[in-house]
């Protein structure tokens, strides 16, 4: 329900069912306001947001992130082209897909044969893991967000995970502990920890499917190998440390990134510093988006 019209669906409309003896609503949820640069949108000003081209241009999952994850829900919310690539190039290009690319690329040079987490480390060693504990505690965390409405909190849980991942990566620095010439100790060892690493990336992949559900498939399709990936569903939210994931041996293809960087056109980014041509100050006036003829 939008904030500015609470008032009559939290009071007025449960009165009138109360009087007529009818169920109550359990929950409501109340949402902000959606602005654009800083401006309520509006036709006079020209500066809607329109939902069908700024999918076809991005994907449907990088505005589901944007519109759930980047903007906190039951507060206002301001939307700006430059804001939403910036956003989502940092937590789905940089922080999610380098990380997938750069352990399959590396893994699918060194792991001849299918080997499971659990197998690769002690119990000891694995419950030291950051990356490991970060994966086992993400689920409640995620879960508890998503409860609450809050989608913000819910995908950063859930990319902690790579955080955890892409801050170990840089200590352990594999790409140079595989080459020929490395010693085979600290070859098995930086295996194993890209191991750790690619089972905590599945189930980041599997907490934010509710939010991607594109990039989390094409995560799980490149892990599991080709008609291997399960359907999404919170039981694989577990710890699967004792399963090998069959898509990171060396038999397989080279991976594809699962999500694009978004890159602006000059024009796109220099919109902001064009003089206004509507009524309000700083507004800028896009160009409209036209109905697609049917075939």
């Amino acid at each position: 329900i939008g904030k500015d019209i609470l008032r009559f669906h939290a009071l007025y409309w449960p009165a009138m069912l109360m009087a007529a003896g009818l169920p109550l609503p359990k929950h409501v949820m109340s949402h902000g306001f959606l602005t654009k640069d800083g401006l309520k949108m509006g036709k006079s000003l020209g500066n809607v947001v329109e939902p069908i081209p700024l999918v076809e241009k991005f994907g449907p999952d990088a505005v589901r992130f944007f519109f759930s994850s980047c903007l906190f829900f039951g507060e206002d919310g301001d939307f700006s082209t430059e804001a939403f690539a910036k956003k989502v190039n940092a937590s789905l290009a940089n922080t999610l897909g380098n990380l997938v690319h750069r352990l399959l690329t590396l893994l699918r040079k060194s792991l001849v044969e299918p080997l499971a987490p659990n197998d690769a480390f002690s119990k000891e060693a694995l419950n030291a893991s950051v990356v490991y504990k970060s994966a086992v505690e993400a689920p409640e965390r995620v879960d508890l967000a998503f409860r609450k409405f809050n989608f913000e909190m819910a995908a950063d849980k859930a990319l902690f995970i790579c955080d955890q991942a892409n801050q170990r990566i840089m200590e352990v620095e594999p790409w140079a502990k595989i080459k020929p010439d490395a010693p085979e100790e600290e070859k098995q060892n930086a295996i194993r920890e890209m191991l750790v690493m690619a089972e905590g990336v599945r189930i980041c992949a599997h907490l934010l499917s509710p939010i991607i559900p594109g990039v989390s498939k094409k995560i799980l399709d490149e892990l599991h190998g080709p008609g291997n990936a399960p359907e999404f569903s919170w039981t694989e939210t577990a710890w699967k440390g004792e399963s090998a994931l069959l898509g990171l041996t060396m038999d397989n293809a080279k991976p594809v990134p699962v999500f694009m960087r978004i890159e602006m056109e000059e024009d796109e980014t220099s919109k902001g510093d064009e003089k206004p041509k509507g009524n309000a100050k700083g507004t800028w006036k896009p160009s409209k988006w036209k109905k697609p003829k049917s075939q």
